[in-house]
């Protein structure tokens, strides 16, 4: 129970956060910005946006921890982050919609969709304590877990370094277009866009990323439980 607890605590801090650079960061800066295209943009609602990080928290960990359906904890967190990205998107025109809210919102969600699938998804070791199938066969099938994990955890941690560069070039190129050869606004999007990255990236190894090492290491655990008699505990599922 403290597990879920924090995790529940990290994915809702990390989206919190996330959701408060996403739309705190154009609020800021794009009055600093003149588009050849938008001119200089300024936003109705201002700093009031990230009045609902705090709403955006309490929601996301309600789910986590409140809700007795697994599939209720695993999709709709990942849902309000995109429907509170969603919803805010009318306030940050033009363009509709602005990437930088778009882009990270929708990373976002993903990520904690991912994140909340592999915390939940449970790892099926009932069979390491029945006495009935023979222990060769039940020390292979658990190393046949460990992995698989292990494999899930690299993938994600090399496919999240292979598309890091992209995409932050394609924050650069969508979310602040025709700033030119303005250096100082080269300067603070090159900043923007490092404070964006860095924050995910903290997602991306705490949430997912550690959650699948974590799977990893539960099924190898379960190798010290495996033995020719009755065992007389019972194994750790998630």
């Amino acid at each position: 129970m403290n597990r879920d607890r924090s995790f529940a605590l990290t994915i809702a801090g990390f989206n919190a956060l996330g959701y408060a650079l996403a739309t705190g960061i154009p609020t800021y800066v794009d009055p600093l910005l003149k588009s050849s295209v938008y001119g200089t943009r300024r936003y109705p609602l201002g700093f009031w946006v990230l009045g609902l990080a705090p709403l955006l928290f309490a929601l996301v960990y309600g789910c986590e921890r409140v809700s007795r359906s697994r599939n209720v904890r695993i999709i709709v967190p990942g849902m309000v982050v995109l429907l509170f990205g969603l919803a805010v998107l009318p306030n940050f025109r033009p363009p509709f919609p602005h990437m930088n809210v778009f882009g990270w919102t929708c990373v976002y969600a993903l990520c904690t969709l991912v994140s909340s699938w592999v915390h939940h998804v449970p790892t099926e070791l009932e069979y390491v304590l029945n006495p009935s199938v023979p222990v060769q066969a039940r020390v292979e099938r658990v190393k046949e877990s460990v992995s698989l994990w292990r494999t899930f955890a690299l993938s994600l941690s090399f496919g999240y370094l292979a598309v890091l560069v992209p995409w932050v070039r394609l924050q650069w190129e969508t979310s602040f277009p025709d700033i030119g050869n303005d250096r100082p606004a080269q300067v603070l999007i090159l900043q923007v866009c490092v404070v964006q990255t860095v924050c995910f990236s903290g997602f991306a190894i705490f949430g997912p990323i550690a959650e699948s090492f974590r799977k990893a290491s539960l099924a190898a655990d379960s190798l010290l439980r495996i033995g020719d008699g009755e065992p007389q505990e019972k194994p750790l599922l998630r």
